[in-house]
């Protein structure tokens, strides 16, 4: 007869462990997310586009009544410099919306275009052509100064979310 010569484990070492074990875990998933909220949350940075009218009034008033979350996204920060008559929303570094006022009508839109209805405002929708991109970009075309907002095409309900720009 053999005699099992193994002697247990102490129980509070084992709860230490386990308790080590859970902070740990907790620790790392933590880091991660304020590691996530520095990294994929940095400003938007946007290129100056000829906005002749992005310093207007109407613009100024328009940016001031944005909403704090647009299709999803919330509202972010702009990286310096900053153009004129901007705003962007986002949930990370590669899913955003931005709004521009004061551009110019794009050189698709005539007489003809097709337009639907959204908050007010007439809108007319380009898709980017560029190979690989799913860009999308609506322009308000009844009034002005011209807005354009621009987000990745597989975004939910355009005109439900457009309702809020107005």
């Amino acid at each position: 007869m053999s005699k099992d010569s193994a002697t247990p484990i102490p129980k509070p070492f084992i709860v230490i462990s386990l308790v080590l074990a859970v902070a740990l875990i907790v620790g790392v998933l933590a880091g991660a997310k304020v590691y996530f909220n520095r990294v994929a949350l940095t400003p938007v940075s946007m290129p100056e586009l000829p906005s002749p009218l992005a310093g207007s009034p109407e613009c100024a008033s328009l940016l001031d009544a944005l909403p704090n979350t647009l299709m999803g996204h919330k509202r972010a920060e702009l990286a310096e410099p900053a153009p004129a008559g901007a705003a962007a929303w986002q949930s990370s570094s590669t899913e955003r919306v931005t709004l521009r006022c004061g551009v110019d009508m794009p050189l698709q839109y005539t007489e003809y275009t097709p337009t639907f209805e959204a908050g007010g405002a007439q809108w007319m929708r380009i898709d980017d052509p560029i190979a690989g991109s799913n860009l999308t970009t609506w322009y308000t075309t009844d009034r002005s100064p011209v807005v354009a907002v621009t987000a990745n095409g597989g975004t939910g309900d355009a005109a439900r979310a457009l309702a809020d720009v107005n």
